[in-house]
C-alpha cells in the first residue's frame, strides 16, 4: 500500500524504488498495516529483547552455561543492529528471512536454557541469616530445577501430540493456498513470458491462462493475460471478435482492481482496454473517460497517467481536453524525461488535430531529437515514413 499512498503526496515520481518503500520500517509498516500493526511489530521487538535480557541475567547468576551468555551479548547487538539499519534502509527477502532466523534463534535459546536453570546440587546452600533474601531466591530456584522433568512428561501427552498434529496440517493447508500456489503460478508465469520471448504467443497466452488458473488472487499474472488478450484483439478482423476480445482483457483487469482497488496497474490497463473498446463502440465512451480519470485521480502527481488521459480523449475526438492534460503531463515534468517520446507524439497528434500545424512541426522536431527506437518509430509515422 505504500506506492499508493506515497503517490498522493506531492512527489512528481513513476515507478521508482523510492516510490514503493518508505525508507523506514516504522513508516513503512505504519502505512501499510495501520497503528495496529506497527504495534504488533512493536511487539515483537520488545519481545525479543526482553528474551535476551532474561538470558544475560541468567548468565550473571551463572543458571546457563557461559557460552550461552556470550550467544546472548552477540544476538543483543546483532538485534539492536538491525533496528537501526531499519530505520533508514529498504528492506529486501533476503533480510526479512536473516530477520525471522534471528527471531526464531533467540526464542529457542530462550526455551532451550533460560527456563532450565543449572541443577539444584550446584546451587549453594539455602540460608536465610544474612537477611539478604538468598534463601528464599534459592528455593524458588529449586522448585523451577523440578520442573523440567514434569515438562518433558507432559511434551508426550496424546492431547497435545494430536493437537499438533491438528494444528501442523491446517497450516500446512493454509500455506499450500496461499503461498504455494502464488510460487506456482509465479513459475508458470515466467515460463509465459519466455515463450513469448521465444516468439510462440499461442504458448504464452495458454501458460498466463494456467497461471490465473492456479493462483486466481495473483495480480501479476491477471495483468498479464489482460494485455495478451489486448493484443490478440488487435489482429482479429471483425470487430465484434475485437470487442469480444477486448471485454475478456477488460474482464482480467477488474478482477485486479475488485481485490485492490487502488492498484493503478490495473486500472491503467483498464483504461486502456476501455479507450480501444470506445475506440470501436461509442456506448463504451463514458466507461473510458470514467476510468482515466479514475487513474489520474489515484495518481494525481505522475504525468504518465495524465498522458493516457491526454491520449484517451484524443481519440475520442475531444481535442481541447486531450490538450489540457498534456498541459498538465508537462506542467508534471513529462518533457524533462528521458523516456517522453510518445508525450511528444500525443502532443503533435492534438496539434495537428487542432489546425496548429506550426506549433505540430515543432514539437515533432523534438521528437526527432530522441535516439530510441520507440521514440525512431512514431517520428518517422508522423513524417509520413521519412527518414530524418
Amino acid at each position: 500500500m505504500f506506492g499508493y499512498a506515497y503517490a498522493l503526496g506531492d512527489f512528481i515520481v513513476e515507478r521508482t524504488v523510492a516510490a514503493r518503500h518508505g525508507h523506514n520500517f516504522v513508516v513503512h509498516t505504519a502505512v501499510e498495516l495501520g497503528l495496529l500493526g506497527l504495534l504488533a511489530y512493536a511487539s515483537l521487538v520488545l519481545t525479543l529483547g526482553w528474551s535476551l535480557l532474561r538470558m544475560l541475567r541468567a548468565a550473571r547468576r551463572r543458571e546457563i552455561p557461559p557460552w550461552v551468555g556470550y550467544l546472548a551479548i552477540g544476538l543483543n547487538s546483532v538485534l539492536v543492529g538491525r533496528m537501526i539499519e531499519q530505520m533508514a534502509g529498504k528492506a529486501q527477502i533476503s533480510d526479512w528471512a536473516l530477520t525471522w532466523i534471528l527471531a526464531a534463534m533467540i526464542f529457542a535459546l530462550a526455551v532451550s536454557h533460560v527456563d532450565r536453570p543449572a541443577p539444584q546440587e550446584d546451587l549453594p546452600a539455602s540460608s536465610d541469616e544474612d537477611g539478604s533474601g538468598m534463601g528464599q531466591r534459592k528455593r524458588r530456584l529449586a522448585r523451577q530445577a523440578a520442573r523440567p522433568s514434569r515438562r518433558s512428561n507432559a511434551a508426550f501427552n496424546p492431547l497435545r501430540v494430536t493437537g499438533a498434529v491438528i494444528i501442523a496440517v491446517i497450516a500446512l493447508g493454509f500455506w499450500s493456498q496461499a503461498v504455494l500456489s502464488n510460487i506456482r503460478s509465479a513459475f508458470t508465469e515466467a515460463d509465459a513470458l519466455a515463450a513469448s520471448s521465444a516468439g510462440r504467443p499461442t504458448d504464452a497466452f495458454l501458460l498466463l491462462q494456467r497461471s490465473v488458473e492456479q493462483a486466481p488472487g495473483w495480480a501479476r499474472a491477471r495483468l498479464y493475460l489482460g494485455a495478451a488478450l489486448r493484443n490478440s484483439a488487435r489482429v482479429e478482423t471483425e470487430d465484434a471478435l475485437q470487442v469480444r476480445v477486448l471485454e475478456l482483457a477488460y474482464e482480467e483487469a477488474v478482477a485486479v482492481i475488485d481485490r485492490n482497488p487502488l492498484d493503478e496497474r490495473a486500472w491503467s490497463l483498464a483504461a486502456e482496454i476501455s479507450g480501444d473498446l470506445a475506440v470501436l463502440d461509442p456506448a463504451f465512451k463514458d466507461q473510458a473517460i470514467e476510468d482515466n480519470l479514475t487513474l489520474v485521480a489515484l495518481v494525481p502527481n505522475r504525468w504518465r497517467a495524465r498522458l493516457q488521459l491526454a491520449w484517451a480523449y484524443h481519440r475520442l475526438g475531444d481535442q481541447d481536453r486531450a490538450l489540457d492534460a498534456i498541459t498538465t503531463a508537462r506542467a508534471l515534468g513529462a518533457a524533462d524525461d528521458m523516456f517522453a517520446g510518445f508525450f511528444y507524439y500525443t502532443e503533435a497528434r492534438v496539434l495537428r488535430a487542432l489546425g496548429r500545424t506550426e506549433e505540430a512541426d515543432a514539437v515533432i522536431e523534438r521528437l526527432g531529437g530522441y535516439s530510441d527506437a520507440g521514440a525512431q518509430a512514431l517520428f518517422r509515422e508522423l513524417v509520413g515514413g521519412t527518414a530524418g
